[in-house]
């Protein structure tokens, strides 16, 4: 239901917070890792070399690159 996907192409962090403002995931990723959880939404996300990582919210794909500034994508999960 309220899964969260992410897949590392490349070095890259993401930290990820539940409804709570909780962190529920802060990690280095490398080429190869994926890591799936589940969220309390809404949530966010804050990723660091955004270019490097694919995710998906709820089995649909979140347009990572197109919400990175300098690299760094901030997105919100509903």
């Amino acid at each position: 239901a309220n899964q969260l996907a992410v897949r590392f192409r490349g070095t890259s962090w993401i930290e990820v917070r539940d409804r709570s403002g909780g962190i529920v995931l802060s990690m280095t990723g490398t080429d190869g890792t994926t890591r799936e959880l589940a969220i309390a939404p809404p949530g966010e996300i804050v990723i660091g070399n955004a270019a490097a990582v694919e995710a998906s919210w709820r089995g649909r794909t979140l347009d990572v690159a197109g919400q990175s500034r300098q690299n760094v994508a901030r997105l919100r999960l509903e």
